[in-house]
């Protein structure tokens, strides 16, 4: 029987660096969302009540507070986190993959490829392997830690491999080429096809409210020409426009959209190179391919954000 291979089953550190990385992601979003609401409730806030005290005084307050957001975001350094915390969890999943499917550096030798039968937990399992995926491990985590990460690796292996993960290696090879094409490459082709369609809905829904907020303040400026002794919300609409192309642009839709296109593309590329393998050779090769296709876009998109 084919174990079903979720983010449960796989190493602690995954769910560690995973979880680090979600956190870090919300908050550098809530920072910036906070930041240009509280822009938008100064503008709002002069607008109405421009010759009160207490409005100055507020304003004066909120302008502190998003002068503080600025120097915590900078101080804590979310971003970064969120980056190299995500590149960490990326980069164990695609390990523990090629340690279940039995591809480089984690090839068994002919004798230890036959199906298990019994508990996961009863068999000797490739020391050799077992100690070399420890290691990558280790190596992941140095080469990602910033000193803002505390993420850890299990130094027992039974901890290491979950039971899951044992009886994901112990598969015939066409069993371990069903479970990867099917819970790997199938399902990340659904989530990057997911994905795609979520960020061109969003990138059109900020995008026009940006174009409507901006022809609403070219109208009232037009209108005031005639009317100068109106007083129209021209700074407020200003600053929610601003707000709006900000958001799209920290978000990267279109970025997103275009390199999840790409790595969709390669996805559908790698699906018809499944019906190929016949060998353990080409399982690890393909397994090899697969990994790297779901590598290159996060590696090109962390490269985009140091340029």
């Amino acid at each position: 029987m084919i174990p079903n291979i979720t983010d449960k089953v796989l190493p602690q550190l995954f769910q560690d660096a995973d979880e680090q990385a979600k956190q870090a992601q919300n908050r550098h979003f809530s920072i910036l969302k906070w930041y240009l609401l509280l822009l938008i409730l100064a503008a709002l806030l002069n607008f109405f009540l421009p010759k009160s005290q207490i409005v100055a005084v507020l304003s004066l307050v909120i302008f502190a507070a998003t002068l503080c957001l600025l120097l915590w975001q900078k101080k804590q350094g979310y971003e970064d986190v969120w980056y190299n915390a995500r590149a960490v969890a990326e980069s164990v999943k695609t390990q523990a993959w090629r340690w279940m499917v039995q591809a480089s550096p984690y090839q068994a030798s002919t004798e230890q490829q036959q199906p298990f039968a019994g508990n996961a937990e009863s068999f000797e399992q490739a020391p050799e392997h077992a100690d070399k995926f420890r290691h990558t491990l280790l190596d992941i985590v140095e080469q990602n830690d910033d000193k803002t990460l505390n993420l850890s690796v299990d130094e027992q292996h039974d901890k290491l491999l979950s039971t899951t993960m044992r009886q994901a290696r112990r598969l015939t090879r066409q069993q371990r080429l069903d479970m990867y094409v099917t819970q790997r490459v199938k399902n990340q082709r659904e989530w990057y096809a997911k994905r795609i369609l979520e960020f061109e809905r969003k990138k059109s829904t900020w995008f026009w409210l940006s174009v409507g907020l901006n022809a609403l303040a070219f109208v009232l400026l037009a209108y005031k020409i005639f009317n100068l002794e109106q007083s129209l919300p021209i700074e407020v609409i200003s600053a929610a426009a601003s707000g709006a192309v900000t958001w799209l642009q920290a978000k990267k839709y279109s970025e997103l959209r275009a390199a999840y296109s790409q790595t969709k593309a390669e996805i559908d590329c790698i699906l018809q190179e499944s019906e190929k393998v016949v060998s353990d050779s080409q399982l690890a090769q393909f397994v090899l391919d697969s990994e790297a296709a779901f590598s290159r876009e996060h590696t090109q998109w962390v490269a985009r954000k140091y340029k």
